[in-house]
């Protein structure tokens, strides 16, 4: 029977990958995202292309961020929660969705209180191996509470929690188009690709760009750089340095603000080596690829939450784990070469894949969410 769910923001990759699911079985979806003060800062966001793309329907949610740091923000947040909620009650009596999925951040309590006024059933999603809180909150009020990771259980009541995995997009475990100029690469050299995320990791970037023609003369580089402000002067270093090369070097390079779902599969699958952040969904993804990884975890992480991700995979057999304090490109060119000539050696069971990545997790949120639904 096909049926409405009402999807809050948070978390874009898990929550797509999820969407996509519902929308695979025939349901309508209704996403929640952030408000925006302009319609050109709103379609220059991360989440309304995606939804628009995918003909979904999308609500902004104008609320009191959750402030765990400063009270002066938590205090001026407690200001705009009740119009928070009372938007919300708003959207959910417009779309009177069968149930509600939430996947964190401060967008969640105010819709799963909504539902809950209303009669209507909530699922959460919690991504990390801790306990946002939004999700704290929200776990009070729902009916199920996911969970990305067995760790993170203890954080929710025991009655409401089940294990699942973390939803992985279906666009990064597939080959769906070429990325334009791989063709141009040095067959017999190994493919690395390198990615800080959608924001991009500076640090590391200025490192390549001080490496970058030791590293072309031995590797394919595929470069997400980055969408953040900080790296516009990067980028502009990266081009200063590509027009000095020696001829033909230049081929061994594809340097882009980031790579959209379209090719991202093609790239998983060319890479021999991935040095990366160590986000959740980046673990997955690698994992599920069994690709050999250099991790950088953010060192400002919260909870150190892209550390643990980090040495989960590392434990598990598929990845070095390198900590980008005091890093210098001395030390970061050796780490590399040793990761490129071990990378046979690193691989991850079909058991703790199976284990600690479920692959079906979306399609687990998708039984659950129609189960109350």
């Amino acid at each position: 029977m096909r049926m409405k769910v009402l999807v809050t923001g948070g978390h874009l990759s898990p929550a797509s990958a999820v969407i996509d699911e519902l929308l695979g079985r025939g349901h309508e979806v209704v996403y929640v995202g952030p408000a925006f003060e302009t319609q050109e800062a709103l379609e220059s966001s991360d989440e309304y292309p995606a939804m628009q793309s995918r003909r979904v329907i999308y609500e902004s949610l104008q609320t009191g961020k959750l402030h765990r740091y400063s009270w002066t923000a938590a205090a001026g947040s407690l200001l705009r929660l009740p119009i928070g909620v009372w938007q919300a009650m708003q959207i959910v009596e417009r779309h009177r969705p069968a149930v509600i999925f939430s996947v964190g951040s401060y967008l969640g309590p105010p819709i799963v209180l909504a539902g809950r006024l209303k009669g209507i059933p909530s699922v959460i999603h919690e991504q990390t191996h801790f306990a946002g809180l939004g999700n704290k909150l929200s776990a009070n009020l729902c009916d199920v509470v996911a969970v990305s990771f067995e760790d993170s259980k203890g954080y929710f009541p025991a009655d409401k929690v089940v294990y699942t995995g973390n939803p992985v997009r279906l666009a990064s475990l597939e080959v769906r188009e070429q990325l334009e100029g791989m063709e141009n690469f040095e067959r017999k050299l190994p493919t690395l690709y390198i990615t800080g995320g959608h924001l991009g990791m500076l640090t590391i970037n200025m490192l390549i760009v001080e490496l970058l023609p030791e590293l072309l003369a031995k590797y394919n580089l595929i470069h997400s750089i980055g969408t953040h402000p900080d790296q516009a002067a990067v980028k502009e270093l990266f081009d200063d340095r590509l027009a000095g090369l020696e001829p033909g070097l230049e081929n061994h390079y594809i340097g882009a603000d980031y790579f959209g779902p379209a090719v991202i599969g093609s790239i998983f699958d060319r890479a021999d080596v991935v040095i990366s952040r160590s986000g959740a969904n980046i673990c997955t993804e690698l994992a599920h690829w069994k690709k050999p990884s250099l991790l950088i975890p953010l060192i400002s992480g919260q909870k150190q939450e892209q550390q643990l991700n980090a040495e989960l995979l590392s434990e598990a057999g598929l990845a070095q784990v390198l900590e980008q304090k005091g890093m210098t490109a001395e030390f970061f060119a050796e780490e590399v070469d040793e990761i490129v000539a071990n990378h046979g050696q690193l691989t991850i069971s079909d058991d703790d894949l199976e284990r600690l990545y479920p692959l079906n997790a979306a399609e687990r949120l998708a039984d659950i969410l129609e189960r109350y639904g």
